[in-house]
């Protein structure tokens, strides 16, 4: 065992009595309150390998503890032995692995003697998630111009739109939104893919932040990144092609229901015409708005959240007022005084509001009404 030699001794120690009186889950909730204080605590990690549920988790730990201390030789030959399929998930709903890899670091954990069970299968190696997600976002509207210009090749927009603009203006017009969109998501998944957790980063031109009186650093350009706790509201430009602008701000948020693993992050991306209040400076209780202002591409979606959540991972927030919970992707919009609507693209959710429950699954799409003084709530 490590030694712990720090202020977090004395709950290291309450884990490991838990962990040897099976009280794993309570083990894994003071964990994580050590490794969002100290995310480099290499004792702690090691404790949380032995608190893992699966393979999958013990990966995750074991790739931790390696990048603080590459030459744990327990860790490496178990991992070693993971990726090769030499022991056995056992996917438990709450059981401790099979094994105690915590004795010394010099130990081996032995492997499994039973031969007719087959192997998992090798763990795939974790893609950087932002680049899909950004990418996601492209796809309606790539759909929208598409549709779009087989209408206007069939005749169907001969005339001149409300908007004073030809039917060649807007579709040229949406070409150009199409564009900008692709660079600015390319630009915010070069800068912001590798930010930390509770972090906000400056993805594409252009943004407006308020930040705390005593804020230390600095958020006005592409790259820039401070913590979340000092950012009060943020504001993303809608798009204008003209000027090269479309707002984005990514966010990395730590996971927060009782089963996600200690140390990963839910991203959110702010995109486009809309403004995020953070009052309480934790992003777990917010309020956002994406304002109706002037239409600058035909139908076309660009304004809102989109939220990556890890699989087997889960988080909870309060959204202008009403409690959400998911444990998949999603996308937020809203409009004050009108509704807000959540669409889950897989996993599983559930919004309280107004007394009112609603779960739903992957494919659907919920909505709470919006109000109140200022329209958000």
């Amino acid at each position: 065992m490590a030694f712990f030699g720090n202020s977090a001794e004395p709950k290291l120690r309450q884990v490991e009595k838990l962990l040897k009186a099976g009280r794993k889950k309570e083990a894994r909730k003071i964990l994580r309150d050590i490794l969002r204080a100290d995310i480099r605590n290499l004792t702690a990690w090691e404790l949380l390998w032995q608190a893992a549920y699966n393979l999958d988790e013990e990966t995750i730990c074991l790739e931790r503890i390696l990048r603080l201390n590459p030459e744990h030789s327990a860790a490496k030959l178990r991992l070693a032995n993971i990726k090769s399929g030499n022991v056995v998930d056992t996917q438990d709903a709450g059981q401790s692995p099979k094994t105690n890899p915590l004795v010394f670091e010099s130990s081996t954990p032995p492997l499994p003697r039973n031969s007719s069970i087959p192997p998992s299968p090798r763990r795939k190696k974790r893609q950087p998630l932002l680049p899909w997600i950004l990418l996601g976002l492209s796809i309606p509207l790539i759909c929208v111009a598409a549709f779009g210009l087989t209408l206007l090749r069939g005749g169907y927009f001969p005339v001149v739109f409300s908007s004073g603009l030809t039917a060649t203006a807007i579709a040229q017009n949406n070409a150009n939104c199409q564009a900008l969109i692709q660079r600015a998501m390319q630009a915010s998944g070069t800068y912001c893919d590798q930010i930390g957790s509770n972090k906000v980063c400056y993805g594409n031109n252009f943004l407006q932040a308020d930040l705390l009186p005593d804020a230390t650093q600095t958020f006005a350009k592409r790259g820039d990144v401070i913590d979340v706790k000092q950012l009060q509201r943020l504001s993303a430009s809608p798009i204008n092609p003209d000027n090269d602008e479309w707002g984005i701000a990514v966010f990395k948020i730590m996971a927060n229901l009782p089963r996600s693993l200690p140390g990963q992050t839910v991203t959110m991306v702010v995109f486009g015409n809309t403004t995020l209040d953070n009052p309480d400076g934790s992003l777990e209780s917010f309020y956002f708005s994406s304002a109706v202002g002037q239409i600058v591409c035909e139908k076309v979606p660009n304004d809102g959240l989109m939220i990556n959540v890890p699989e087997g991972e889960g988080v909870s927030f309060s959204v202008n007022g009403s409690e959400l919970i998911l444990t998949g992707d999603a996308s937020l919009k809203a409009v004050k005084n009108g509704k807000m609507e959540v669409s889950l693209y897989n996993g599983a959710g559930r919004i309280v509001s107004g007394g009112q429950e609603q779960y739903f699954g992957a494919g659907e799409k919920v909505s709470v009404q919006l109000g109140g003084a200022d329209g958000n709530q």
